[in-house]
């Protein structure tokens, strides 16, 4: 404030003399005095304080309205030395008698090198208004020192709640990962015995719905080694340990080995394939084996949801950005914006007569999206209820760094 006022004042002695018009422009009374004391300029909010016109104040020693004894020369010598207004105590008489307590700021007045007299400008700051000011200040300090003090307790247990939960979920991707290893071994065991016996490696059974029973094992198991495999996988994805090995990845010969891996549960449904590869996108940078795992979890989920007599179509594109387009779409029962969300989150499930058709626990979608995203692309869904769903992965021009 007390830069802003000399600033003022430099700028308005540069343009024009200190007249009373240019003080009006300030809210607290002010005036100029001489080094002698005699008051040679003052605005309206001073004359208003001391009840007294302009014309009565003009020419009128300071010590005629002021109550307390006050060096003025000592102050105009210290003043002349400071780069700063100087604040005093000065308390100045109403024209009835009533003494008005001030803090006064002292400051040199700058003027032009013709005037031999040094003149002091003094600003009076009322004791009260000083007084509320300084509560004021006061209570908004303490207010900001309550906000920030809750903010830092807030952010403290955000950082404890983060801390805590990342170790939760750090846990909870060690113990898949742990499990899943564990799992695996006895389950390979019942496959290999279920197959010697749906073979009949050791001799004829002497009951024969025995092979049928142990086809059924076989089946069951595999699914729950699938179940198991994505359950690993995502748990090191969350973990921050699968990792990635790029190379050249040839369209056509993805859409070939998906073909194979799903043509039978295609023909079990009763559901059309096709598959289409453009010339442009023949080859493009990915990890082969992550690529047909997302490719074939999307064309399965097609035929899942797509109705008897139905089309599942799978094709490799290139945008005009460079970017390789894996698209697989479905005439099948579509799903609302919620059952999208649902349907990406681990473990959910869209309901419906489609999806008890086949098992499932509902880990591929969110598996395909977070292996597509560790490649540096995206997935996409656009999907129509009783329409059909179109599902694309995005693999960027570059290839992605090897995870670590």
């Amino acid at each position: 404030m007390h830069r802003a006022v000399n600033t003022f004042l430099t700028r308005s002695e540069a343009s024009a003399p200190l007249t009373a018009d240019v003080l009006d422009q300030l809210i607290e009374p002010t005036l100029i005095v001489t080094r002698g004391g005699i008051i040679v300029q003052a605005n309206v909010a001073l004359t208003e304080a001391l009840g007294r016109p302009l014309p009565t104040l003009l020419g009128m020693p300071l010590s005629d309205v002021a109550s307390n004894a006050f060096d003025l020369p000592e102050l105009l010598r210290a003043a002349a030395r400071s780069t700063s207004p100087l604040p005093a105590a000065l308390d100045l008489r109403h024209v009835n008698g009533q003494i008005l307590h001030y803090r006064v700021y002292a400051s040199l007045v700058r003027r032009s090198l013709a005037s031999v007299e040094r003149l002091l400008f003094l600003r009076f700051v009322s004791s009260a208004a000083a007084g509320e000011a300084f509560r004021v200040m006061a209570e908004r300090l303490a207010e900001l020192n309550h906000r920030l003090h809750k903010q830092h307790r807030l952010r403290q247990q955000l950082e404890t709640a983060r801390e805590t939960a990342d170790e939760a979920n750090r846990s909870k991707s060690r113990f898949l990962a742990h499990m899943s290893h564990e799992l695996r071994t006895p389950l390979n065991a019942i496959l290999g015995f279920a197959e010697v016996i749906e073979r009949e490696l050791n001799g004829p059974s002497s009951v024969p719905a025995y092979a049928t029973y142990a086809r059924y094992i076989g089946e069951s198991g595999r699914l729950l080694l699938s179940i198991i495999d994505d359950m690993l996988d995502l748990s090191k994805i969350e973990a921050g340990r699968l990792e990635l090995h790029v190379e050249t990845v040839d369209g056509a010969d993805l859409l070939e080995r998906v073909s194979k891996l799903v043509k039978g549960l295609a023909h079990e449904a009763g559901v059309k394939l096709a598959f289409s590869c453009a010339r442009e996108a023949t080859s493009f940078r990915a990890d082969p084996k992550a690529t047909i795992q997302m490719v074939v979890n999307l064309v399965t989920n097609a035929i899942k949801f797509t109705p008897e007599g139905g089309k599942t179509t799978a094709s490799v594109t290139r945008s005009e950005g460079g970017a390789t387009l894996v698209t697989v779409a479905d005439t099948g029962i579509g799903m609302s914006p919620d059952d999208v969300i649902k349907a990406l989150e681990p473990f959910g499930r869209v309901e419906g007569p489609m999806a008890r058709r086949f098992h499932g626990t509902g880990l591929g979608l969110p598996l395909t999206k977070s292996l597509i995203e560790m490649h540096g692309g995206t997935l996409t869904i656009d999907s129509v209820p009783n329409q059909g769903t179109t599902v694309t992965l995005r693999f960027p021009p570059d290839a992605p760094e090897p995870s670590l």
